[in-house]
């Protein structure tokens, strides 16, 4: 486990992610871009020393390597979601377990990036989800108040099918072949689902369906 202390003013201040990794430089290139961005970092290449940190100190966000347990990190991830944390968790998978995207974000993942991943576009996943206003309605209220989240009625009977397919694991093509429409005609139901429902991306809305 390993902490760098802040000396400089912050555009984040206080706010802690942990980074979680069986491979510590991976650890140490995303602590540092991170920090660069201003935010605190610690971070964990196993199991123990995640949940030894994140019982030492809150972090507001974690971002989750797959590899951290085998076969995946879905039990870990589970078990992120058990505790009264109230943290955000983005999960990272390998191509090869791209199915289990859907899982992960079931499992309570935010969101899910798939590898080979930037450390920039990380770092940019992680600010947004911690300013969406999904967040705040959790921080505020908890993951089990959903009377606090945009009602599912504003939704059009066409808007409630396209997002029951998203949800599922269905591609916008896909769910565009099933509904007999454009595979652009879905991308702005989708669109229009992310505005109604206050959530940024397809995490935010298996999130909203699991709690609502």
């Amino acid at each position: 486990m390993h902490r760098l202390d802040p000396d400089s003013l912050s555009p984040h201040p206080n706010q802690l992610i942990h980074i979680s990794d069986p491979n510590l430089r991976t650890c140490e290139v995303l602590s540092a871009v991170f920090r660069i961005e201003g935010f605190e970092t610690t971070f964990s290449v196993d199991t123990e020393s995640l949940f030894t940190g994140l019982s030492r100190r809150k972090a507001d966000a974690v971002v989750l390597s797959g590899d951290i347990a085998q076969p995946n990190g879905l039990d870990v991830m589970r078990r992120l979601r058990a505790e009264p944390l109230g943290l955000l968790v983005v999960m990272t998978l390998h191509q090869s377990e791209a199915e289990l995207a859907v899982d992960a974000m079931k499992s309570g993942a935010d969101d899910v990036l798939i590898k080979p991943i930037d450390a920039d576009r990380i770092v940019r996943t992680v600010r947004g989800l911690l300013g969406s206003p999904l967040t705040t309605i959790r921080r505020k209220f908890g993951r089990g108040a959903p009377s606090e989240i945009p009602a599912f009625d504003s939704l059009t009977k066409r808007e409630r099918e396209v997002l029951n397919l998203v949800t599922n694991g269905q591609t916008n093509k896909d769910a565009a072949g099933v509904l007999g429409i454009s595979p652009r005609t879905v991308e702005i139901h989708r669109a229009n689902i992310l505005s109604k429902l206050g959530a940024t991306n397809t995490a935010d809305l298996i999130r909203i369906v699991l709690t609502g």
